[in-house]
Protein backbone atom coordinates (compact mmCIF):
# COMPACT_ATOMS: atom_id res chain seq x y z
CA UNK A 1 0.00 0.00 0.00
CA UNK A 2 2.85 2.58 1.15
CA UNK A 3 4.43 1.55 -2.40
CA UNK A 4 1.42 2.26 -4.38
CA UNK A 5 1.18 5.73 -2.52
CA UNK A 6 4.88 6.46 -3.28
CA UNK A 7 4.18 6.02 -6.73
CA UNK A 8 0.58 7.66 -7.43
CA UNK A 9 2.71 10.71 -5.37
CA UNK A 10 6.27 10.30 -7.61
CA UNK A 11 3.44 10.19 -10.82
CA UNK A 12 1.26 13.24 -9.56
CA UNK A 13 4.80 15.10 -8.85
CA UNK A 14 5.73 14.72 -12.70
CA UNK A 15 1.84 15.90 -13.74
CA UNK A 16 2.21 19.33 -11.44
CA UNK A 17 4.67 20.25 -8.70
CA UNK A 18 3.58 19.52 -5.15
CA UNK A 19 2.23 22.26 -3.11
CA UNK A 20 3.75 23.69 0.08
CA UNK A 21 1.32 21.82 2.36
CA UNK A 22 2.02 18.46 0.78
CA UNK A 23 5.83 19.32 0.33
CA UNK A 24 5.16 18.36 4.02
CA UNK A 25 3.76 14.85 3.48
CA UNK A 26 5.87 13.94 1.36
CA UNK A 27 9.11 12.93 3.62
CA UNK A 28 6.74 10.24 5.26
CA UNK A 29 6.62 8.01 1.77
CA UNK A 30 10.57 8.06 1.99
CA UNK A 31 11.75 4.34 3.68
CA UNK A 32 14.41 6.51 5.79
CA UNK A 33 14.27 8.30 9.12
CA UNK A 34 14.29 12.20 9.45
CA UNK A 35 13.05 14.99 11.64
CA UNK A 36 11.93 18.61 10.79
CA UNK A 37 14.76 20.96 11.82
CA UNK A 38 15.12 24.56 11.79
CA UNK A 39 12.20 26.67 10.68
CA UNK A 40 10.16 23.45 10.05
CA UNK A 41 10.75 22.84 13.52
CA UNK A 42 9.63 25.68 14.98
CA UNK A 43 6.15 25.42 13.03
CA UNK A 44 6.02 21.55 14.08
CA UNK A 45 6.70 22.56 17.61
CA UNK A 46 4.24 25.26 17.68
CA UNK A 47 1.80 23.03 15.96
CA UNK A 48 1.44 25.39 13.22
CA UNK A 49 0.84 28.08 15.68
CA UNK A 50 4.32 30.21 14.46
CA UNK A 51 5.05 30.32 10.71
CA UNK A 52 7.71 32.90 10.08
CA UNK A 53 6.86 34.73 7.02
CA UNK A 54 7.93 32.82 4.09
CA UNK A 55 7.64 33.22 0.80
CA UNK A 56 5.28 30.80 -1.33
CA UNK A 57 7.62 31.11 -4.27
CA UNK A 58 10.86 30.89 -1.94
CA UNK A 59 9.83 27.86 0.11
CA UNK A 60 12.84 25.34 1.47
CA UNK A 61 11.72 22.42 3.75
CA UNK A 62 14.20 21.58 6.35
CA UNK A 63 14.78 17.71 7.24
CA UNK A 64 17.30 16.39 9.38
CA UNK A 65 18.38 13.09 7.89
CA UNK A 66 20.97 10.60 8.85
CA UNK A 67 24.20 10.80 7.22
CA UNK A 68 24.45 6.95 5.70
CA UNK A 69 20.40 7.88 4.02
CA UNK A 70 21.47 11.21 2.34
CA UNK A 71 21.85 9.42 -1.46
CA UNK A 72 18.56 7.72 -0.46
CA UNK A 73 16.35 11.14 0.26
CA UNK A 74 18.17 12.83 -2.77
CA UNK A 75 17.21 9.82 -5.28
CA UNK A 76 13.61 10.49 -3.26
CA UNK A 77 13.15 13.78 -4.06
CA UNK A 78 15.01 13.84 -7.03
CA UNK A 79 12.06 10.88 -8.24
CA UNK A 80 9.49 14.12 -7.39
CA UNK A 81 11.41 16.47 -9.01
CA UNK A 82 11.98 18.69 -6.02
CA UNK A 83 15.74 19.74 -6.10
CA UNK A 84 18.06 19.03 -2.30
CA UNK A 85 21.13 20.72 -0.90
CA UNK A 86 22.83 21.11 2.21
CA UNK A 87 22.03 24.63 2.28
CA UNK A 88 19.51 27.13 1.01
CA UNK A 89 19.96 27.69 -2.06
CA UNK A 90 18.99 31.36 -4.04
CA UNK A 91 15.86 30.71 -5.51
CA UNK A 92 17.30 32.68 -9.05
CA UNK A 93 19.11 29.15 -9.26
CA UNK A 94 15.65 26.91 -8.87
CA UNK A 95 12.82 25.99 -11.19
CA UNK A 96 10.05 25.81 -9.05
CA UNK A 97 9.21 27.41 -5.62
CA UNK A 98 10.06 24.37 -3.18
CA UNK A 99 13.50 22.94 -2.47
CA UNK A 100 14.44 20.40 0.10
CA UNK A 101 17.14 21.54 2.28
CA UNK A 102 19.28 18.08 3.98
CA UNK A 103 21.06 18.21 7.44
CA UNK A 104 22.82 15.48 7.41
CA UNK A 105 23.03 14.13 11.44
CA UNK A 106 25.58 10.63 12.32
CA UNK A 107 22.61 9.76 14.04
CA UNK A 108 18.77 11.31 14.72
CA UNK A 109 17.30 11.80 17.79
CA UNK A 110 13.39 12.14 16.89
CA UNK A 111 10.24 13.56 18.91
CA UNK A 112 7.12 13.31 17.34
CA UNK A 113 3.98 16.56 17.45
CA UNK A 114 0.78 15.42 16.35
CA UNK A 115 2.28 12.74 13.86
CA UNK A 116 4.94 14.70 12.52
CA UNK A 117 8.79 13.77 13.14
CA UNK A 118 10.83 16.60 14.82
CA UNK A 119 13.99 17.37 16.18
CA UNK A 120 14.09 17.61 19.99
CA UNK A 121 12.55 20.74 21.58
CA UNK A 122 16.03 21.71 23.56
CA UNK A 123 17.60 21.40 19.80
CA UNK A 124 14.66 23.13 18.84
CA UNK A 125 15.08 26.13 21.18
CA UNK A 126 18.88 26.62 20.95
CA UNK A 127 18.33 27.18 17.47
CA UNK A 128 15.75 29.59 18.21
CA UNK A 129 17.52 31.57 20.72
CA UNK A 130 20.52 31.36 18.05
CA UNK A 131 18.01 33.38 15.59
CA UNK A 132 16.30 35.19 18.86
CA UNK A 133 15.20 38.79 17.02
CA UNK A 134 13.14 36.47 14.41
CA UNK A 135 11.98 33.66 17.10
CA UNK A 136 11.05 35.76 20.16
CA UNK A 137 7.45 35.58 19.92
CA UNK A 138 7.46 31.70 19.08
CA UNK A 139 9.49 30.91 22.48
CA UNK A 140 7.03 32.79 24.10
CA UNK A 141 4.58 30.94 22.40
CA UNK A 142 6.40 27.77 23.36
CA UNK A 143 6.54 28.79 27.16
CA UNK A 144 2.72 29.27 27.31
CA UNK A 145 2.80 26.02 25.43
CA UNK A 146 4.46 24.01 27.21
CA UNK A 147 4.74 24.37 31.10
CA UNK A 148 8.15 22.54 32.07
CA UNK A 149 10.17 24.64 30.19
CA UNK A 150 10.05 28.01 31.76
CA UNK A 151 11.89 29.87 29.16
CA UNK A 152 11.01 33.52 30.63
CA UNK A 153 11.00 34.99 27.47
CA UNK A 154 7.95 37.90 27.11
CA UNK A 155 6.71 38.99 23.66
CA UNK A 156 3.65 40.76 24.66
CA UNK A 157 3.84 43.98 26.75
CA UNK A 158 1.54 42.25 29.54
CA UNK A 159 3.93 38.99 29.84
CA UNK A 160 7.01 41.33 30.38
CA UNK A 161 4.86 43.67 33.44
CA UNK A 162 4.80 39.95 34.91
CA UNK A 163 7.95 39.07 34.91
Amino acid sequence: MRDAARELVATSASVSPPTIEEAYVLPQFGDWPFAFTRIDAVYVWTQGGYQVGRDPEDYPLFLAVSEQDVDAWEAFFDSLDLPTAFERQPRDTLTGPLQIVLEPHPSLDIDRVEGYPVIPITETIEYMREHYTQFQSALAMLDRMYEDLDLGVAYREAERAQL
